[in-house]
């Protein structure tokens, strides 16, 4: 309940979803010298400008024309910085009333510190590279940005800019964490933990895709976050309004973000959504478009089964989209689970015909085999979608070359996929090797896409790249995501904590609204796992823990509107 103020109490007024809390600073990674006394950002912990004799201003930073310093908040941020200015003085030492200053933000200390356009860097989405004015005795709130660090340069001719302190302000919803994932290997709790902080700075008003580019709703790429949301958080307002706003701006026959698969993974978001909620009157409001986007999309299959893009574009992932015969291949299987989800939701609506229309065309799909391809997500998908078996692919492909050719987008399919084959052990130590090195390298969120070889030979992204080594930000990446334009918090990246509540922590949804669980631990030599996974009725915690014969020993605690099964 928001109260307004009777001049505001009117249809004009949106509300925001989002907190607003501050941050301190935690350490000065750089500064040159024209900027002194720079440690006093950090020292300095009033949140508010005062007047009077007794302020001591040598107990502020002083930067002078020319001079720039760069600060690291430890965290990624959705939000920007409030500046503390004191006063600023003129090379005659007099009181002068403004001063221009530049501000650059950074996902890494390298971004912060790159020219605009410098190996990718952009103000696309949102300005993270502009200048401002700024007033005496001032705490003036610049930005809106994804970031961890900030330069701020004074490119004022003549004043000296006094900097009290710098906070970061950041928005957040205000939301509890109810999912939970703890072993007794560290680095997986770490993995989870980041995943669900990744996902929480990319609910804002929406699920955004990234918080610093890319903010904007793609109901494809939502999907692992619409999974991992489940996992941590179990409900949220901002599902349905990203759902319904990319559907409100499709017209019927055309496709949401321009791309053929999207319109499938809408149907998914809204069954994993389902699954988790059994909300059937929110269901109910998207039977006429669920209807219309199968009837849609089976015009792309043939009548062998196969699937045929036709002019348009039907995105698997990007590391696939170089190959039309591979993507269509994992496509294929998108549609397969697409329409078998479909068939069941409809039928949930009590839509026998439409249901079984969804369903004889699943097995179309199922009438038409492609080749295999050497791409793991694919291999994977169409583990899930029930074209090959795990065993066989965890084999010929999944379990080969560790951590390497699995993407942060899909990964979720193909650490699924492994243990669906026995391989957990393998899928943890690509977790570790995958996610663990993202950590490793300093990050505190995890990113749009990320291969372990590019850290051979570069360095840190908190800290600025000593020479002779590259940087892992602005000299790695690929396809849309080169450079510093590569996002850092990018939501698609969580979906290794729901993988981690389905496998390691071993619930699975087997009923809508969570009704039916099915508890299972795999077999991946951690000693113990516990956790809590949230449902409509309340939290249902779980533990394993691994006994002298290798065996686990199973425990739980449920609501008693839930009917678990123990594996």
């Amino acid at each position: 309940m928001i109260f307004l103020p009777k001049c505001l109490n009117d249809s004009s007024v949106t509300p925001c979803l989002l907190q607003k809390i501050y941050i301190r600073p935690t350490r000065i990674v750089w500064h040159n010298e024209k900027a002194t006394d720079c440690q006093n950002i950090i020292v300095n912990d009033d949140h508010q400008m005062m007047a009077g004799e007794s302020v001591n201003v040598r107990n502020h930073a002083w930067i002078a024309p020319g001079g720039a310093v760069l600060i690291d908040f430890g965290k990624e941020i959705c939000g920007g910085v409030k500046l503390f200015v004191r006063v600023m003085k003129d090379d005659e030492g007099k009181d002068k009333m403004d001063v221009s200053l530049r501000l650059r933000f950074g996902e890494s200390a390298n971004e912060a510190m790159a020219e605009l356009h410098e190996s990718g860097t952009t103000n696309d989405h949102n300005p993270r590279d502009f200048t401002v004015q700024s007033g005496v005795m001032s705490m003036a709130e610049f930005g809106y940005t994804g970031f961890r660090f900030v330069r701020i340069d004074n490119v004022d001719e003549k004043n000296t800019l006094l900097l009290q302190t710098v906070n970061a302000y950041a928005y957040f919803r205000d939301i509890e964490y109810k999912g939970s994932f703890r072993c007794d290997d560290e680095i997986l709790n770490n993995v989870f933990d980041t995943a669900a902080y990744t996902l929480h700075l990319c609910m804002q008003d929406y699920i955004w895709d990234g918080i610093k580019r890319d903010r904007l709703v793609w109901i494809g790429d939502m999907y692992p976050e619409v999974a991992t949301l489940c996992s941590v958080f179990g409900d949220d307002v901002t599902v349905r309004r990203s759902l319904d706003i990319v559907r409100d701006h499709t017209a019927p026959d055309k496709f949401m973000n321009t791309i053929i698969t999207y319109n499938a993974w809408w149907v998914l978001c809204h069954y994993r959504y389902f699954m988790q909620n059994g909300d059937i009157a929110y269901l109910r409001e998207q039977h006429i478009r669920l209807v219309e986007l199968t009837r849609q999309l089976s015009e792309f299959i043939r009548e062998d089964g196969s699937f045929d893009a036709k002019y348009s574009w039907a995105l698997f992932d990007w590391p696939s989209n170089h190959s039309r015969e591979m993507s269509d291949s994992g496509v294929h299987a998108i549609f397969k689970l697409t329409f078998e989800a479909a068939a069941f939701m409809l039928e949930e609506l009590h839509d026998s015909e439409n249901a079984a229309f969804c369903a004889e065309t699943a097995k179309k799909i199922a009438s038409f085999d492609y080749p295999d391809y050497d791409y793991k997500q694919i291999a994977a998908m169409r583990v899930f979608a029930g074209l090959r078996r795990a065993d066989d692919e965890n084999k010929r492909l999944l379990s080969q070359n560790g951590a390497s050719g699995i993407s942060t987008f899909l990964g979720m399919f193909t650490f699924g996929a492994m243990s669906e084959a026995g391989n957990t052990e393998g899928a943890v130590e690509c977790i570790k090797g995958m996610y663990g090195k993202m950590l490793e390298i300093g990050a505190t969120s995890f990113w749009e896409d990320f291969d372990p070889a590019w850290c051979d030979g570069a360095g840190r992204i908190d800290e600025l790249t000593p020479e002779g080594l590259d940087d892992i930000h602005g000299d790695r990446g690929a396809y849309c995501y080169v450079g510093f334009r590569h996002s850092l918090c990018h939501g698609w990246s969580s979906g290794v904590a729901a993988y981690m509540s389905e496998y390691l922590l071993g619930i699975k949804i087997k009923a809508p609204g969570c009704r039916k669980v099915e508890i299972s631990p795999c077999k991946c030599g951690l000693k113990y796992i516990e956790g809590t996974y949230p449902t409509p009725y309340g939290e249902i915690f779980v533990r394993h823990t691994l006994c002298a014969d290798g065996k686990y020993k199973t425990s739980y605690t449920a609501p008693k509107e839930v009917e678990v099964a123990v594996k």
